[in-house]
């Protein structure tokens, strides 16, 4: 059942000619807004190489908007503190100006609020390429102000680690909400950029345009309501087979999805535990590390190195008492955790298909591949992102 919808937002529930448009205009504006602090010549190459560093970043543990940070102000000769604040004015007053080369889609509002209606969460999922505060107007100017719109996440630079079209972006959007793939629905105008990324993880993809993608179900966003509806009352599909690429991007996306959901919490509540019961983020975390470093290293290096081996089933669930993990630095079992996961993606990284596909025999599911051994810790994520919204308050 599709309990989630992501939503591009240009050229999908806004007309904005994104490419040929609303970008030359905003990159000439900006310029000239900023030309007493670089030159032209020199502030738009330095504006687009700093989008191309945002479209290669493949880290999980920086943000685009670091990325763009920089690149950008070291290339103009300028620090992002003296600059923020003329930025923001930028976005606030002269960023509305660009309203003129758009033109609102009168499906869009009608499609978002019935889907608001049917229970779905709604993430208006852009390509986090700017900030904020410019996804905000571009909602208003569709008919959808967030003021008065029930939009579950906003994807922007601000807070994302991944652009499209990888498959990062959508597997740190499931990951954040801690929703598997086979209960998320994707529509979106570019079948490169937004449906084929998705459609690698098993999420379900929708083509807005006339002359939709064959490869993908597509029309109106008229028949994308049809489509959708169809959907939600489909049975859920089987988990997706997911080839290496996406079993990749699910535990850089996780990984950065935890970042996001931890960033900014304090000590204490990293050890609220919401119920006696239940862990505390804290615990969480340092299950995340151990489960990292004590099971899945030792099970990738054992099928990296020995034909056909066989894997001992593990119960990590019951080490969160006696190794005190309440009692742990939240700060230290989180870097610990980033740095184990980093290695992990590393060494697989490196891996030619024949690596991901070397063979083991796992002590609970029988005979198995690298590929599903590593799909299943991502699998693992996934319970614990869930887990740590719940501890954390995301509703």
């Amino acid at each position: 059942m599709i309990k989630t919808l992501m939503l591009d937002l240009d050229d999908t529930l806004l007309e904005s000619h994104f490419e040929d448009r609303l970008l030359p205009a905003y990159l000439s504006r900006l310029a000239d807004y900023l030309a007493d602090v670089a030159a032209k010549e020199t502030l738009i190459p330095a504006l687009l190489a700093s989008v191309r560093a945002m479209t290669e970043n493949l880290d999980p543990t920086r943000t685009l908007k670091d990325v763009f940070d920089a690149s950008f102000y070291p290339a103009i000769s300028a620090s992002e503190e003296a600059l923020r604040p003329r930025v923001d004015r930028f976005y606030q007053d002269v960023f509305p100006e660009f309203q003129t080369v758009t033109t609102p889609i009168d499906d869009a509002p009608r499609l978002v609020h019935r889907a608001i209606e049917d229970q779905l969460q709604i993430v208006v999922a852009t390509n986090p390429l700017f900030p904020l505060a410019a996804i905000l107007h571009r909602l208003r100017w569709a008919g959808l102000a967030p003021e008065a719109t029930r939009l579950d996440l906003i994807t922007s630079y601000e807070s994302f680690h991944f652009s499209k079209p990888h498959p990062e972006y959508y597997a740190e959007i499931l990951g954040f909400l801690g929703r598997p793939a086979t209960e998320a629905a994707v529509m979106g105008d570019d079948a490169p950029g937004d449906l084929a990324p998705a459609a690698l993880l098993g999420v379900s993809t929708f083509h807005v345009s006339s002359s939709a993608d064959g490869d993908y179900p597509g029309g109106t966003l008229n028949q994308g309501q049809s489509w959708l509806t169809k959907l939600i009352a489909a049975p859920p599909p089987d988990g997706p087979i997911v080839p290496p690429t996406g079993v990749l991007a699910r535990l850089r996306g996780y990984l950065a999805a935890v970042l996001a959901l931890t960033k900014g919490v304090s000590p204490e509540a990293f050890r609220q535990r919401p119920d006696p019961s239940e862990w505390a983020p804290v615990e969480v975390i340092c299950h995340l590390r151990d489960v990292e470093r004590e099971v899945y290293q030792p099970r990738l290096a054992l099928i990296l190195s020995a034909e056909d081996p066989f894997i001992s089933a593990a119960d990590p669930d019951q080490w969160a008492a006696p190794r005190r993990y309440i009692e742990q630095s939240p700060t230290e079992a989180l870097q610990d955790f980033v740095r184990a996961r980093l290695d992990t993606i590393n060494t697989l990284a490196q891996l030619a298909e024949s690596g991901w596909l070397r063979t083991a025999r796992h002590a609970l599911f029988g005979p198995t591949t690298l590929v599903e051994v590593m799909c299943m810790a991502a699998d693992h994520d996934l319970v614990h992102l869930r887990q740590l919204r719940q501890t954390l308050g995301y509703r």
